[in-house]
């Protein structure tokens, strides 16, 4: 039994929820969007963070030129630093080097992927969750032919005990229970490929391209970075023009996720 429930542990972390982040000044009782806003140096900047999932950390993020000149955006500069705690001091200068580097402890910093990266993290992704699905398969057969095995051999005994009905009902409540959570975790398990396989069509379109940003023009597109935990702060720094421009996200908490239910359906991508 308990190498039933290591087992299945161990494949629902293929199948985790999404965590989603707002910006660190929101406030579930006023605010109606997660969006980070900056506008500085006739830029436009809005930022939401859309997806952590499948070990990508996943933000649209929209830049609007509202200057007379042209621009260059080039996004494999751009960096997330992560962290557990926040140390940024309110009011302090966001695009200085000393707050950059206080903003948050136990740093880790990840470049945004380049899109044939990001497209061969979901192709990997894709394999791993079709090889979880048959070992569930395989691992629900087993569980059958074995108690098959054992129901023969309890009814090949000369005499039916007490503690042979025991055992059999219990066996029978294991296998139940072994079937319910391989259903419930394959189910899970192919709805996230269904959700990669959309990723992989339309990652193309969707990611935000390097590339020089004319005057009066608008770029809208998904930035991904390389995840292996989460986090409970995020800096994200877009480096344009000389300028870094940092958005910071903190863990959603119950009243957010609450506040923000409505929202999440109807804008979800």
């Amino acid at each position: 039994m308990n190498r039933l429930f290591h087992f299945i542990a161990a494949l629902s972390l293929l199948s985790c929820n999404n965590q989603l982040l707002v910006p660190l000044s929101f406030n579930p009782k006023i605010d109606t969007e997660p969006i980070s806003v900056i506008e500085a140096d006739s830029l436009l900047l809005l930022v939401e963070h859309i997806e952590e999932k499948n070990n990508l950390l996943v933000f649209d993020v929209e830049i609007q030129n509202n200057s007379s000149q042209d621009i260059q955006i080039v996004t494999d500069q751009f960096y997330d630093v992560a962290g557990f705690k926040n140390n940024q001091v309110e009011g302090e200068d966001v695009n200085s080097e000393a707050s950059l580097i206080s903003a948050v402890d136990e740093q880790r910093f990840n470049i945004a992927l380049p899109k044939q990266q990001v497209i061969a993290h979901y192709d990997k992704k894709q394999k791993d969750n079709t090889a979880a699905l048959v070992l569930l398969f395989v691992f629900g057969a087993g569980l059958l032919i074995n108690d098959a095995v054992k129901d023969a051999q309890d009814f090949s005994y000369l005499e039916w005990t007490s503690a042979d009905e025991s055992r059999s009902a219990m066996r029978d409540v294991g296998v139940d229970l072994g079937l319910l959570a391989i259903n419930a975790i394959g189910s899970s398990v192919a709805a996230n490929s269904h959700v990669l396989s959309d990723h992989q069509y339309y990652v193309d379109n969707e990611i935000l391209q390097s590339q020089i940003l004319k005057a009066g023009d608008v770029t809208r597109g998904k930035v991904h970075f390389k995840t292996e935990e989460a986090f409970k702060y995020h800096m994200l720094v877009l480096p344009i023009n000389g300028i870094n421009y940092l958005f910071t996200f903190r863990k959603r908490k119950e009243l957010d996720r609450q506040r923000l239910y409505y929202y999440d359906r109807k804008n979800a991508w």
